[in-house]
């Protein structure tokens, strides 16, 4: 059976945003290089923003890289004013990464970068390999103006699950390994879709945190609202994995 728990934004230990999972031996020393910026389109300052008399800008993104260093997702959750979000949209699509690599091989990653706007140029911070939680715990100490992702405490009810999918546990992951706690940390969106879901925290296979992963993907609740508005939130995920069945059903 997998039991589930789903709690609200708090500070965590360092959150790596690739789904390893497995215990390793004390004598190995794993190794994680982030992913880099290798082909970068810089978004135009907005002349919205010039007009208003404003001359300099920021935003933060959050960019899910595949392991071809593609962007497959992105979240942008804060911005100094709504007139810088849309150039970073038209664009953030457009960069490729040199993926990042976990002992050597190419893994899916989340990047959290911040851009700094001035009308003379653009500038860049990145946040290595801290992901969701450092860049929330960052957030928090910034105080943007536009801020487009909620806190589940400010919701005015949690989302209604819509669709569950359980994890499947397949046949080649022995009995003795069928077991294990891992945390996801993830966004609910408008749409009630998941986005960016990433490993924070595991005690068990691998396997086990890529099939929790697989499953939560799939999920769909109803949009999250504050104030009566659609909004984006983000959660901690819990699956615990105790008995299962065998042969890649669902347990």
């Amino acid at each position: 059976m997998i039991s589930r728990s789903v709690d609200g934004l708090r500070s965590i230990a360092l959150a790596i945003s690739i789904v390893t999972g497995a215990a390793l031996h004390a004598e190995e020393q794993p190794t994680y290089l982030p992913a880099e910026i290798s082909k970068m389109v810089e978004p135009i300052f907005p002349a919205k923003a010039e007009r208003s008399g404003i001359y300099k800008g920021k935003v933060k993104v959050l960019i899910s890289i595949n392991a071809a260093g593609h962007v497959s997702d992105y979240m942008i959750t804060a911005a100094s004013h709504e007139a810088f979000i849309d150039p970073v949209e038209g664009v953030i699509e457009q960069w490729v990464f040199s993926p990042a690599l976990y002992n050597g091989v190419p893994v899916n990653s989340i990047k959290p970068i911040d851009m700094a706007f001035e009308s003379s140029g653009l500038g860049f911070v990145t946040q290595g390999t801290s992901a969701i939680t450092a860049h929330f715990i960052d957030l928090l100490e910034d105080s943007l103006k536009v801020d487009l992702i909620a806190k589940a405490s400010e919701l005015d009810h949690l989302p209604k699950p819509l669709k569950i999918v359980e994890p499947k546990i397949y046949a080649d992951i022995p009995e003795d390994d069928r077991s294990g706690v891992m945390v996801f940390e993830f966004f609910i969106d408008k749409e009630g879709r998941i986005r960016l879901p990433s490993l924070a925290e595991s005690e068990g296979d691998d396997r086990l945190a890529q099939a929790a992963l697989e499953a939560l993907s799939q999920w769909r609740f109803e949009p999250p609202i504050v104030d009566g508005e659609p909004t984006a939130v983000y959660i901690r995920q819990k699956f615990d994995f105790g008995t299962a069945t065998q042969g890649g059903e669902e347990p």
